[in-house]
């Protein structure tokens, strides 16, 4: 599904190599060199680092779509209510739903950084958390 992710991956890990450092999307950085022994590291801290890559660029996109979506909420009096990993949760009244969700459709997948990522949307609804039911878009 992901032909490039390898090489990516390779190129991840010699950046780690060089640098002792990661970096995400936005520049966010993590250092690493305190996981180097006599010029070496585990495994383990590649992967780590690898993984910041791809969990911090996500949070990042997560908190511009956060941001940017203040006015929505005030226009359809909804609320924020907290973000769950790359989940946003919301309270909003009944009557408003098919509104908010068409207004917050566009916010969550536009374009967010200078290069093309693609985004994806899935949207539940319900009265409690824990028996969501999928929104169709």
């Amino acid at each position: 599904a992901y032909p490039g992710i390898i090489k990516w991956q390779q190129r991840t890990r010699k950046e780690i190599l060089k640098d002792k450092a990661v970096r995400e999307i936005k520049g966010g950085v993590r250092h690493l060199h305190k996981y180097f022994y006599n010029g070496e590291i585990s495994d383990h801290w590649i992967r780590s680092g690898i993984n910041f890559q791809i969990q911090s660029s996500c949070a990042s996109q997560t908190k511009t779509v956060m941001g940017k979506m203040i006015p929505i909420l005030h226009n359809h009096n909804a609320h924020f209510l907290v973000p769950v990993h790359d989940e946003l949760v919301f309270e909003v009244p009944d009557e408003n739903v098919d509104a908010f969700i068409n207004d917050l459709i566009p916010i969550a997948t536009a374009p967010w950084w200078r290069e093309p990522l693609e985004a994806s949307i899935e949207i539940k609804t319900g009265k409690r958390y824990g028996k969501l039911k999928e929104y169709k878009i």
